[in-house]
Order: C-alpha cells, then structure tokens, then sequence
C-alpha cells in the first residue's frame, strides 16, 4: 500500500528490507513524506533499546533510496491472520502492556534528557506531515459528518448520528482528546499505529484451533512509520482500543462464512481472552512504567518525573480508535475479511464498535478500571 517490501537472503541469513512510497495508493492516492523513514528507523532503535524482545533491530536506513532494513523476523504471522485460524495466545496481552510502558518510559525528555529529546523531536518534525495524517484518521475525519471517506451501512446512519455526531457530550471528549494530542501528557515516541496488522504473533498452525499456546508469547511490533512525539497514553490507548476491535472481529469471523473452519465455542473462547486481555493490557503497562520510574527515582527528583498516563487518557484515545477503524477511512472489518460491507456481519461488527467506542469516549472519567471497558464489549457481544 505504501512502500515496496523485499526479503533479501543471503549466506549469512535472511533480511527485511523496505523501500518506501511517496504516497498511499488504496482508495484514494494519500501524500506520504518519504522522511517518514527516518521516523520509522529511529523508532526501531528505540524500541530496540526500550523493548528489545518486542522490536526487530533496525540494521541498517539509507535516506538517499528511502530504505530500511531489518531483522527478518522468522515464523511469524499478523494477529488477524491467527485469529482467523482460530488462534489463543494467553500472554499477549501482558507482553504489549509491558513493551508499550518502557517504549514510553524510556523515550520521556526526562528518560532522554534534552539534547537527545530535542534530536529525536528534530527527526519527528521532518515527517510531521505523515503524523499530522494519522492525526487526523484517527481524531478529526470520522467525527465530522462531511468527511468524504466517512462509510458506515446504511442501515445505522441514525444510531451513528446519535451516538457520535450528534452527540455533543461526545464531541467534547473528542476535543478534549485532539488538545491533549496535541500538546500534552507526557510527550515520548509513540508508534501511533499500533493495530492489528503491526502485531506479529507466532504462526498458528491450519486447522490448529482446538488448542492455545500456555508459554508467554511475545509479540514483535512493526512500522513505526507513523512514529510521532504524542502523549504516554496515546500508544497503550491505541492497543487498548484495537483488542475491542479484535474481539469484534472474531464475533464476525463467526456470524460470516469467513470463520466456518472454526467452530463457534472456539469463537466465545477468542472472544473472552481479548476482552480479558483489555484489562491485562493496562494493568501490566501501569505497573512497568511505575516500576520504571521508581526505579530512576534515586537519581532525579520525584518532583521531576512525569505523572503516570491516566486511564482516563489512554481510554479517550482507545473510544477514538474503536470508532475510526469502524466509521472512517480503511474499515477495519472490511480491511480484515468480514465480506461485503453491506453484509450482515458487517454491519453488527460496525454497530458493535459503535456503541462501544462512544460508551469508552463518553464514560472516560467515570470508568475506574479497565476491566469496565470489557464488560461494555461483552455487553455489545451478549
């Protein structure tokens, strides 16, 4: 879609290597700033540094031909391409939340210190406009109704007016959401693209699904060409919101002819580990980056340490997610494989996401525990 991907091999192994476009070619030809690949190498060395279980090293980046090259990361699949097969993997969650947390802790101007902050937001402008158009997939185009590449079934324009566009409750949150965005929370490195697809799990085997994997499983995480300086809530925010979103998926997979090779209890099995995984997420990334930074406490004033990210925070950038992937540009049902946008399953897959993202958004300050955001998509699945 936006760059051209090789696997190089040689006598001394394999490679990845990417070679960037100037533009993203599905549905409409987006402009892309080939600086974007700067971003991406520096994320990778960051959370090569922060996360190295998490993130292949990046090994080498020739800004000249726009390429970056990477550690082939050998046996492993997307999620989506796992959950289709019918994939658990207990651990996953805790792993992300771990990752997440030190990429945050460790990429703070505190974490960094000035000169290296400084350079690293240096190297973010130069790509800002790549950000500036994750921002606005993600916070500005789906909560305005004129935005052309806006898509929802016909049949839910009035709960979509309801429960987003019109909702003004909402839209202040959203507000509220794009300021912090945009200059506030503890600014590190984010990803900022931390969905399905740049989640690389190991490969489930075909016809595997009567079974999970009991080790720890690690996740890699790729593409950090959307990096951006964004607030420590942004990222765990971002993932929280995509494990509803995962879940969602899996319910259709199940209601389509997509998920027939899986039988529907090994569906409701998929469905209650990503909804478990939600709060497992948050509670492994809260007690990082608060292991973290009491940790660097002996050395700087605690007076000078940024404050933990609020869930509150990390659940207005989650709703955001869950209701972007649903409504605006790249539908992620329709991206992953539930049919035809006009189906069935489409459509309950969307009304779910819906209803959830809005519920996340609206109830942001009074839910007091991750878990309550499970229990919202467990009540949009009953």
């Amino acid at each position: 879609m936006t760059n051209h991907s090789y696997l190089v091999e040689g006598s001394k192994g394999r490679i990845f290597l990417k070679q960037a476009e100037a533009c993203h070619s599905v549905e409409t030809a987006i402009p892309l700033s080939l600086a974007r690949l700067a971003t991406e190498a520096i994320g990778m060395r960051l959370g090569q540094a922060c996360a190295p279980e998490a993130v292949p090293p990046c090994l080498h980046y020739d800004g000249q031909a726009n390429i970056v090259a990477a550690e082939f990361v050998q046996g492993r699949e997307v999620l989506p391409a796992a959950l289709l097969k019918g994939a658990i993997f207990p651990g996953l969650a805790c792993s992300l939340g771990s990752a997440l947390a030190r990429l945050a802790a460790g990429t703070t101007r505190e974490a960094l210190g000035h000169k290296a902050f400084g350079a690293l937001e240096a190297v973010a402008a130069a790509s800002s406009s790549v950000a500036d158009l994750m921002e606005d997939l993600v916070l500005y185009l789906p909560f305005d109704r004129a935005a052309p590449h806006n898509r929802w079934p016909a049949e839910l324009d009035a709960e979509v007016e309801a429960l987003v566009h019109g909702d003004a409750a909402l839209m202040r949150e959203v507000e509220c959401m794009r300021r912090l965005r945009s200059g506030g929370g503890s600014p590190c490195f984010a990803h900022t693209d931390v969905w399905l697809n740049n989640i690389l799990v190991p490969e489930w085997p075909e016809g595997g699904g009567g079974g999970s994997q009991q080790q720890e499983v690690v996740p890699t995480i790729v593409d950090f060409e959307f990096g951006a300086i964004a607030p420590t809530s942004y990222d765990i925010g971002h993932t929280l919101g995509m494990l509803v979103l995962a879940a969602f998926l899996v319910r259709a997979y199940s209601d389509g002819a997509d998920g027939g090779a899986v039988p529907g209890a090994r569906r409701r099995e998929q469905e209650d580990w990503l909804l478990a995984s939600v709060g497992e997420a948050w509670a492994e990334f809260e007690r990082v980056w608060r292991g973290l930074q009491q940790r660097r406490s002996p050395w700087r004033q605690r007076a000078a340490l940024p404050p933990p990210p609020l869930l509150a925070d990390a659940l207005g950038f989650a709703g955001c997610t869950v209701i972007r992937w649903a409504i605006g540009q790249f539908n992620i049902f329709r991206s992953l494989g539930v049919g035809d946008a006009s189906g069935a399953a489409h459509c309950a897959a969307v009304r779910r996401a819906v209803h959830a993202g809005a519920a996340m958004l609206r109830g942001r300050h009074a839910i007091k525990s991750a878990d309550e955001v499970a229990d919202i998509a467990r009540a949009e699945l009953a």
